[in-house]
């Protein structure tokens, strides 16, 4: 009689603890925006958290890893970082800001012609794209073509100006 009394007292603490799980179960579209909310304030690691619970759905994969990428470069683990955008350059082989991460890493490491050829390989893709120029002009600074960097950085004055 103890036994069953013990296992119907387990049944509803159990029953009220899945209840209790599912109501504070938080969607993927709330993780992501909970993520962003830390990675915002640079609460990378809590972001990285959130993200990676977040499961990815047909219309926020690559967005989803993007972020995640972000968050491992900006915590320092370049490896993860560039095994997720490899990931993704292997599905979309145009994902700028995959390629954006690969060279502002290659860039920190002093790849710098790695880095000038993945800006440059972004570029054309999207020359309308502000950041590949930015990341260009500095590179080709840090390699002493200031001449290079300076037109790099006229094609953001000309898309500011338009």
């Amino acid at each position: 009689m103890n036994n069953i009394k013990a296992l119907l007292i387990w049944l509803m603490i159990s029953l009220f603890s899945i209840n209790a799980f599912a109501e504070n179960a938080m969607t993927s579209a709330e993780l992501i925006d909970k993520g962003d909310q830390a990675f915002a304030v640079g609460q990378f690691k809590q972001a990285l958290i959130d993200y990676q619970n977040a499961s990815p759905t047909a219309e926020n994969t690559t967005a989803l890893y993007i972020k995640i990428a972000r968050c491992f470069q900006y915590i320092g683990i370049q490896s993860s970082a560039l095994a997720v955008t490899d990931k993704i350059l292997a599905e979309t082989p145009d994902q700028i800001d995959a390629l954006l991460i690969q060279g502002e890493i290659a860039e920190a490491n002093e790849n710098f012609e790695q880095a000038l050829t993945l800006y440059q390989r972004a570029e054309k893709i999207d020359s309308t794209n502000r950041a590949v120029y930015h990341n260009q002009a500095n590179v080709l600074r840090r390699m002493g073509r200031d001449s290079d960097a300076e037109k790099a950085l006229s094609n953001i004055k000309k898309q500011i100006f338009k």
